[in-house]
């Protein structure tokens, strides 16, 4: 506590989980031993019949982690002024963000028989965040520091004026996937090629490299050559790691305008302004992330544009 009023909190915050419900699935084909492996995918499921397709499952096979540093400065009301700022660094790991998962995750692993290759990033982890709060009371009206009689505090007295500020970096997401290769997964994830997805000056046009011809990125591939000509993913897994690609970051300002009109000592009109986003500035939404489509690596989508709300409300 350095003064009165203000507050200085540094911390950390931690937690693991274990057992947590995830998606996935049973009996999908098994990678081919090599390139004389030719059973078809139907041949290759541990029951091969073909009305036994997948068996979707929910379990408790997740497991995550979460570290987090935390600074905090509050400022309890004092003359009419007060304030919260909060900063924090974290890093959060799973193998599952959820059973049902957002885009840009995958509902399924890579391998339904090897979740190891699921540890990553989790898909709402942040590595930075900075929000801060903030409420000022304008000194003038009845009590206050200025008190202009009762008609010059019914125009300039009882103004309250708040913002809420919000900053943080973006969250995790694949950067594309290769769909279900000759029957072997759904989430397989392809090889990297070597060639950097990340661009010095991304835009919504083009936020990470594409190939090109268009088609596809220039940093991920799912027609690896293998032995004998065939398809090296049909042997084993894409060497991606799940939610390698940062999302673009976040910047919220909300704003609001109160003014209180004291009817009596027992009764007072409250007018109120609330404005979210206020300054309309667009926050992109996640990437096309399909390997197949022109529009890869471009963002076609925003979050929600400003709102604004008015409210009255009377006390007594």
């Amino acid at each position: 506590q350095l003064t009165d009023s203000l507050l200085l909190e540094v911390g950390y915050q931690g937690s693991g989980g274990h057992k947590l419900m995830r998606m996935y699935g049973w009996n999908d084909p098994i990678y081919r031993t090599g390139p004389t492996d030719n059973r078809n995918a139907v041949q290759r499921r541990p029951w091969g019949l073909d009305y036994y397709g997948r068996i979707q499952t929910i379990g408790s096979r997740a497991n995550s982690n979460y570290n987090s540093g935390i600074v905090k400065v509050q400022q309890r009301l004092s003359k009419g002024f007060t304030y919260l700022v909060s900063y924090t660094w974290a890093r959060s790991i799973d193998d599952s963000s959820a059973i049902r998962t957002n885009d840009g995750d995958n509902l399924f692993p890579a391998a339904n028989y090897d979740f190891t290759l699921e540890k990553g990033l989790s898909q709402f982890h942040q590595l930075h965040r900075f929000a801060t709060s903030l409420l000022y009371e304008v000194p003038i009206g009845r009590g206050k520091r200025v008190d202009l009689g009762r008609a010059g505090n019914l125009v300039a007295g009882g103004w309250s004026v708040g913002s809420i500020i919000t900053m943080a970096t973006g969250s995790p997401f694949n950067g594309g996937g290769c769909g279900d290769i000759a029957g072997t997964t759904q989430g397989s994830r392809g090889d990297a090629t070597g060639v950097s997805p990340y661009l010095d000056n991304p835009t919504p046009q083009e936020y990470y490299r594409r190939a090109a011809s268009g088609r596809g990125a220039a940093a991920v591939t799912c027609t690896v050559p293998g032995v004998g000509g065939q398809n090296e993913l049909l042997f084993r897994p894409g060497n991606i790691a799940r939610n390698q690609y940062i999302g673009p970051g976040f910047f919220g300002w909300d704003m609001s305008l109160l003014k209180r009109f004291d009817l009596t000592e027992k009764m007072n009109l409250e007018f109120r302004f609330e404005s979210f986003n206020f300054p309309n500035r667009p926050n992109w939404g996640t990437p096309n992330t399909n390997l197949t489509s022109p529009q890869y690596g471009q963002i076609t989508g925003a979050r929600e544009m400003r709102t604004n709300q008015f409210a009255l409300k009377l006390a007594f």
